[in-house]
């Protein structure tokens, strides 16, 4: 799940109120950054993945027309709050710091996040004991709820190293750059089934925490109180009728719903 720096603009933006969005014409964020399976372009330059499906769905149910805005993930909240969009549908976690700034819709997907590292390497990780990693050097993605996580829990006693795409926290494991990767469940999984990820396996799963959110959903300004409810009661009868776990199952062998 992505995360960025965001917060001093969005704050800065917060006093432009823009006209609030109308549900028949939608203008949603996306980041431009790919995000398989959940956002990415195919061969063609459409965006396809779990996302796009879902937002289809959701769009045909509250009977709108949505237009995808491209926008970079570290400025796409200031977007928002700028008015150059309504919505960002990006794979983008709920978290305390967030909800500051923007309102979310009820969460449409939830992954664990979970700690890999060589089956040949023993290590025994208390979350509660910086000192059970002591020597490891832990990779995560660049601003990260992963990375905000270790940095909580392990601090500046524990070596640490942030990569910009998933795929290089994964590659840095395999190649011997770090000792211990954390990911969502997802990313790890891929990296488990990947050349060379017969040898890694799952170490630990992380608790709770607010630093990992509380799932994934849809951003939107604070005065959009009509539109949020809107979409949260579409997401609810996509979930209800079926139509989530049929759009799901063509990217995952899992409900990811989560928690």
């Amino acid at each position: 799940m992505k995360t960025g720096v965001w917060l001093i603009s969005a704050i800065i933006l917060a006093a432009v109120v823009p006209c609030p969005a109308h549900a028949e014409d939608i203008r949603v964020g996306v980041a431009v950054e790919p995000y398989p399976p959940f956002e990415e372009k195919d061969a063609a330059g459409r965006w396809v993945g779990f996302e796009i499906d879902l937002l289809d769905a959701v769009c045909a149910e509250v009977k709108a027309t949505c237009k995808l805005v491209e926008i970079p993930w570290d400025g796409i909240i200031p977007a928002l709050e700028a008015g150059k969009l309504d919505v960002i549908w990006s794979s983008m976690t709920i978290t305390q710091a967030r909800a500051k700034v923007v309102d979310f819709t009820d969460s449409y997907y939830f992954l664990p996040s979970v700690i890999i590292g060589p089956k040949s390497e023993a290590v025994a990780i208390d979350f509660s004991n910086p000192a059970s990693v002591k020597g490891k050097i832990i990779g995560a993605g660049t601003g990260s709820n992963q990375l905000a996580f270790l940095k909580k829990y392990f601090g500046p006693t524990t070596p640490m190293r942030s990569f910009g795409r998933t795929w290089d926290v994964c590659a840095a494991l395999l190649d011997g750059d770090i000792d211990l990767a954390m990911e969502d469940a997802l990313e790890a999984s891929e990296c488990l089934s990947s050349d060379g990820g017969k040898e890694l396996e799952i170490k630990a799963e992380a608790p709770s925490d607010p630093s990992l959110g509380s799932g994934v959903g849809a951003a939107l300004r604070k005065s959009d109180t009509k539109l949020r409810e809107q979409l949260n009661a579409a997401i609810k009868t996509l979930r209800t009728n079926g139509t989530y776990q049929r759009l799901a199952r063509k990217y995952f062998n899992f409900d990811p719903y989560g928690k």
